[in-house]
């Protein structure tokens, strides 16, 4: 008896309805990242990538300047230094200064470091990238934001000044500590 062998190929699709996630939408937005070439999941981008809370860093202090106080949400950054050399900053994908945007205006600040950075950005980018996304225009009803910050500056006390006298007892002291 001879044995015939017949092989039987089947392909199978799976199908699956996957329901939306749960959790608010500042939650899905810190875990997408704006590179060069649009938006990436953070988990997708090797290297270090640090994403700020804006509404935090407004709570916590509400500068003028979009990178007052980052320091305190991004690892190795210091003032506009990662790891002591002038990073790259990014507004909308253009170098600008991050003085000329307003923290209100920001939607989202990514900071990009280490082989990620230069791979997107190119040797400028050697010690970091910050990019800093400012808000889009949107179709709702009109919203006006307002504001204000007060404040007394006062100094603690003056200085006791001398009388003339007093002065040229001193002035003189110190020529002939001087040897002069």
């Amino acid at each position: 008896m001879k044995k015939k062998n017949i092989k039987v190929s089947c392909i199978v699709f799976a199908c699956a309805v996957l329901g939306a996630l749960g959790g608010n939408a500042q939650e899905k937005q810190d875990s997408l990242v704006n590179v060069a070439f649009g938006t990436v999941a953070r988990e997708d981008l090797p290297g270090a990538v640090s994403t700020v809370n804006v509404a935090e860093l407004l709570k916590k202090n509400y500068g003028v300047s979009s990178l007052d106080n980052l320091q305190s949400f991004v690892a190795g950054y210091a003032g506009g230094n990662i790891w002591g050399q002038a990073a790259l900053i990014l507004v909308d994908g253009i170098p600008r200064r991050a003085s000329d945007v307003r923290l209100t205006e920001v939607e989202s600040i990514s900071v990009l470091k280490g082989a990620n950075a230069v791979v997107l950005y190119g040797s400028n980018a050697a010690k970091g990238v910050v990019l800093i996304t400012t808000k889009r225009g949107s179709v709702k009803p009109l919203t006006i934001d307002v504001r204000a910050n007060t404040g007394v500056f006062v100094p603690k006390g003056y200085p006791g000044y001398l009388n003339a006298a007093d002065y040229m007892t001193l002035y003189n002291e110190a020529l002939t500590n001087d040897g002069i």
